[in-house]
């Protein structure tokens, strides 16, 4: 049983029925709509269990993929959310293209810069819709059966690619560990080590919400707290140390993993 591409084009079209948009011819619309709805597919292709990326034939507009009624809903919501997000992207940057996306009415209406706000606030609007904020940890659209978009909420407002984290996580593993070697040199550079790697951390936990109370990651900065009002003490508590954040840092680094792709 295949799914026709209409699916994702009619969900997408009934949620911008008061814009011009919608009277374009058919093979007019189809050209623009068709390559949303790939766009928004690509953002979560790697792990959604039904295969939209490859599946796709262009000709007679269907996908060769059979998906139960009950989840063809939901992921048409789901991807129409996206193409709509694609949709008005271009649109919260070019003034000029306003006109083309709004009733004349409305363009007529309002100032350019209050228009620009407007189809700014939109798109933003839309934005949030399709990457739903879900526990402070991964954003997903709807919390469908594995679809979700593997980012991370930031206090910007922008979500993280969730990989970005994790990476992190690696990367904070080598810049405790290479405290070893400065202390055991007796460089007078540690201090300044520490407290530059004890600011990033702070920064990092205000940007990223799912950290903001997470005690590993507390711990993480109160054990940098430590070495630095203590200069003084043995290389052997300094390692003792610098391998408990270690293996805090492989800890935060489960904790915040990547799900791993849906199987087929």
């Amino acid at each position: 049983m295949s799914v026709p591409y209409d699916v994702f084009t009619d969900a997408f079209l009934s949620k911008i029925t008061e814009y011009d948009f919608v009277n374009m011819r058919d093979f007019e619309r189809n050209s623009l709509i068709d390559g949303y709805m790939k766009r928004a597919i690509a953002s979560f292709r790697k792990i959604c269990k039904y295969d939209l990326s490859t599946t796709g034939d262009d000709i007679i507009r269907e996908f060769d993929v059979d998906i139960p009624d009950e989840d063809l809903d939901e992921i048409a919501d789901i991807v129409s959310e996206g193409m709509l997000v694609q949709w008005m992207k271009p649109y919260t940057y070019k003034q000029e293209s306003l006109e083309s996306v709004l009733n004349t009415k409305d363009f007529t209406t309002y100032s350019p810069a209050e228009l620009l706000m407007r189809i700014g606030n939109a798109y933003a609007a839309a934005r949030k819709r399709f990457y739903e904020y879900d526990e402070g940890v991964f954003v997903q659209s709807r919390g469908f059966n594995g679809l979700a978009l593997m980012m991370i909420q930031t206090t910007v407002g922008v979500p993280m690619d969730a990989m970005v984290l994790n990476n992190y996580f690696r990367t904070l593993i080598n810049l405790f560990f290479k405290i070893l070697p400065i202390k055991e040199s007796g460089e007078s550079s540690l201090d300044t080590y520490m407290r530059s790697l004890q600011a990033e951390l702070l920064g990092c936990k205000e940007l990223i919400e799912a950290i903001h109370e997470d005690p590993l990651f507390l711990s993480l900065i109160a054990i940098l707290q430590y070495l630095i009002d203590n200069p003084s003490c043995e290389v052997s508590v300094v390692k003792r140390e610098v391998f408990r954040a270690i293996s805090i840092c492989n800890k935060l680094k489960s904790r915040y993993a990547v799900p791993q792709e849906v199987s087929k």
